[in-house]
């Protein structure tokens, strides 16, 4: 018994690296890789989140009640805040609708996290 093996190839095939980057870039504004990890960043998030628990949620407080402020404060204020203090920070600036990306990937993590604890407080 003896087989032949033969493979013909009547075309090239081409493989670009930018489709595979621009889904790496998508992928990289759906988790937050874009935020550097060192201590001038805990700072800045620690500053924004003190901020908008301080500042913000007791002035929104008194037009709604608790709850409804701390998910609105942190889903929208902070997640403002954050996107918009690392785009300055960041060297390489991102479109903006990688922006709004982010902005739209925090608001859903940072109202999450608030709206549990709003329920967890009820």
């Amino acid at each position: 018994m003896s087989f032949k093996r033969s493979v013909e190839r009547n075309h090239k095939v081409e493989f670009t690296h930018q489709d595979q980057q621009t889904k790496s870039q998508f992928q990289s504004n759906f988790n937050l890789t874009w935020i550097p990890f060192h201590y001038k960043s805990l700072i800045i998030l620690a500053v924004i989140f003190a901020f908008a628990q301080g500042l913000c949620v007791p002035l929104l407080a008194q037009y709604s009640s608790f709850d409804i402020a701390l998910v609105l404060t942190h889903g929208i204020i902070s997640s403002l805040l954050v996107v918009l203090a690392f785009y300055i920070i960041e060297k390489e600036k991102p479109p903006l609708s990688a922006l709004f990306i982010r902005f739209c990937f925090c608001a859903l993590i940072f109202g999450g996290f608030a709206f549990a604890v709003a329920l967890m407080i009820m």
